[in-house]
């Protein structure tokens, strides 16, 4: 199997933390199946080359999370996927009727946390733009290190992982191994082919905690909703996700609602709502005459939006489709974090063209329930 998509486009965020940067969003995924100890042993591997077609900082990301850029910290960005997004092996086996278990390593994967994430979801198809909640739903997506285990039927699976919590890095091109100090467990059911319902929890723990003050060990629960019909025409799917996360200092939520539709074989809507929590921590020391000091920490969250919309028109030629499109935000921010960004409302735009396999439409391809989610019949 080879699966891949390219976005080539510019990007604009209104506000003295966005900024302009054109480039490529890309990844390549290769797959190779065989019979192996009574079941079937799966090989995979992904990745990207956005550390050179985006930069070392990837592209303006207004409100998102993550990883700081190192020659720009004032300005946010969604960063790059690391040179191998993923490298595993998969084996499965039955046990019985309708039961199977399932072994997963891997040097570079994501564990058994969270949904789908963006790249694999139905309902984000024909957007190249991260979520602002992106890693809050997928808080270990990129870990170096990864090992799982699970016990599935055709409607419902179980699985636990441990792993390492520091993303990969995206100057490697090999990943380093480490220690796999994080644990998550997450259970799925699927009530229908359509329908796929998911819950997580994990303890993250990383080197670099999120903000000041916080811990080292980052506490995850999450919870979503996936639907994706490709019956009829329009085909649509549609997702809604929540996630709470809690450092030590100030828990903080977030909702995602998003949806795609497609029409006919060349018209693809999308669009996107979320609601997130934003943490400024400052931490102070206090120092005292005998030459103890204590920590003082003064956080405050905030409650931020985001509405999304787009759309991708695409032609088929031959074995690929290409297509253009484009998307729009505004953002609805509170006075204490408006202050910050010079505006309550800061809008965005990206414009793009697509190149992908012609085989599936877009909100067929690497449909959650059958890839990402690992839902698999014995």
């Amino acid at each position: 199997m080879v699966h891949g998509q390219v976005y080539a486009g510019y990007v604009h965020e209104s506000t003295h933390k966005g900024g302009t940067r054109a480039g490529s969003s890309n990844w390549i995924m290769v797959g190779a199946a065989r019979s192996a100890a009574g079941g079937v042993l799966n090989l995979t591997a992904m990745g990207s080359l956005e550390t050179i077609t985006w930069g070392e900082c990837g592209y303006p990301r207004v409100l998102s999370t993550g990883a700081a850029c190192d020659s720009d910290g004032f300005r946010e960005y969604q960063h790059p996927h690391s040179p191998l997004m993923e490298v595993g092996a998969r084996w499965l086996r039955p046990l019985a009727d309708a039961l199977a278990i399932e072994v997963f390593g891997a040097l570079v994967a994501e564990p058994a946390l969270g949904p789908a994430s963006y790249v694999h979801r139905a309902s984000a198809a024909g957007d190249p733009i991260a979520p602002i909640s992106h890693h809050e739903m997928n808080a270990a997506h990129t870990s170096a290190g990864v090992l799982t285990a699970g016990l599935l039927s055709e409607r419902w699976k179980l699985e636990a992982s441990v792993f390492n919590g520091e993303p990969a890095d995206q100057d490697r091109l090999i990943p380093d191994f480490r220690a796999l100090r994080s644990v998550s467990a997450r259970a799925q059911y699927a009530p229908t082919t359509a329908w796929t319902l998911q819950a997580s929890v994990g303890r993250v723990r990383s080197g670099q905690p999120h903000h000041p003050g916080a811990e080292p060990v980052l506490r995850v629960t999450t919870a979503s909703v996936m639907h994706a019909q490709r019956q009829n025409s329009p085909v649509r799917a549609t997702t809604l996700a929540w996630s709470r996360m809690d450092d030590g200092v100030v828990p903080r939520h977030s909702v995602l609602l998003e949806s795609a539709f497609r029409f006919g074989d060349g018209w693809t809507l999308f669009g996107r709502s979320e609601v997130a929590h934003r943490v400024d921590a400052r931490h102070t020391i206090i120092e005292f005459p005998d030459g103890t000091h204590d920590h003082l920490i003064d956080a405050r969250r905030a409650t931020v939006a985001q509405l999304s919309v787009g759309a991708l028109v695409e032609l088929r030629l031959g074995a690929v489709r290409a297509g253009v499109g484009g998307r729009a935000s505004i953002s609805s921010l509170p006075d204490p974090v408006a202050a910050v960004y010079g505006g309550h409302h800061p809008v965005s735009f990206a414009l793009f063209a697509s190149v992908r396999p012609s085989v599936a439409g877009p909100a067929e391809s690497h449909d959650a329930t059958t890839h990402a989610q690992g839902r698999h019949s014995p």
